[in-house]
């Protein structure tokens, strides 16, 4: 599973990020791991800093999506609005 950060900046835009391992020009939202025997706000919270450095205020969770992944296993995702 994973949580999923939406951060919206002033003005409306939304924080996006790049990894050297991505393709080149690709951009997505913020996202980790939680962690076995990790309850989601705690991922959160640890996430919103590992990702960015930036303390960030929950404005709202926004969904949970569960889709299968590798293999026929269920894949959890967290996400939430940030500010």
């Amino acid at each position: 599973a994973e949580v999923s950060l939406v951060f919206q900046r002033p003005g409306g835009k939304l924080l996006t990020m790049t990894k050297a391992f991505y393709p080149e020009g690709v951009f997505r939202l913020p996202t980790g791991g939680i962690e076995l025997g990790e309850s989601v706000s705690e991922a959160l919270e640890r996430e919103i800093w590992e990702e960015t450095g930036l303390e960030a205020a929950v404005k709202r969770y926004l969904a949970h999506l569960t889709y299968q992944h590798n293999e026929g296993r269920l894949f959890h995702s967290h996400v939430f609005l940030l500010e």
